[in-house]
């Protein structure tokens, strides 16, 4: 190989995952090769390693942060992969994204990930928002007209 494009990025991404597979297996872990960048001769990308929990769920930063504020928001830590309807769509529960102040739920919809309100979810999900304070994430303007009346 003496120049990196899109395509082989792509194509060593792949087998550097399937590469790390024995030492993930070996210890009981998840090992994703991520996102990096690129310039014709060189290339970094990230790699998350996950332990995996004793049902089996995999436990990235996403998940860890979920189980950390979700009584914050009036959620139980086992909401998580839980099946919701959002807009005519079904979701499945996947996380909490710390750093996205106006969509911080992870959800997944066919393979796909997703993000979205606080407020939309917990009324999908049925959880009472009563006596619940914004912990920094910002409300929609509904919800704020609703708790100013």
């Amino acid at each position: 190989m003496k120049t990196l494009d899109k395509a082989a990025v792509i194509t060593l991404r792949a087998e550097i995952e399937a590469a790390l597979q024995a030492v993930a297996t070996k210890h009981g872990i998840v090992i994703k090769a991520g996102n990096g960048n690129y310039s014709g001769t060189n290339a970094t990308l990230k790699l998350e390693i996950s332990v995996v929990d004793a049902s089996g769920l995999v436990v990235n930063k996403e998940v860890a942060a979920f189980q950390r504020v979700a009584v914050m928001y009036g959620f139980k830590p086992e909401d998580l992969g839980r099946a919701f309807t959002v807009r005519g769509r079904n979701f499945t529960l996947a996380g909490f994204d710390s750093k996205s102040r106006k969509f911080p739920i992870l959800a997944s919809c066919n393979g796909k990930m997703f993000k979205l309100e606080i407020d939309s979810v917990q009324r999908a999900l049925g959880v009472p928002t009563s006596g619940l304070r914004d912990f920094g994430v910002s409300l929609s303007a509904r919800r704020m007209a609703s708790e100013l009346s």
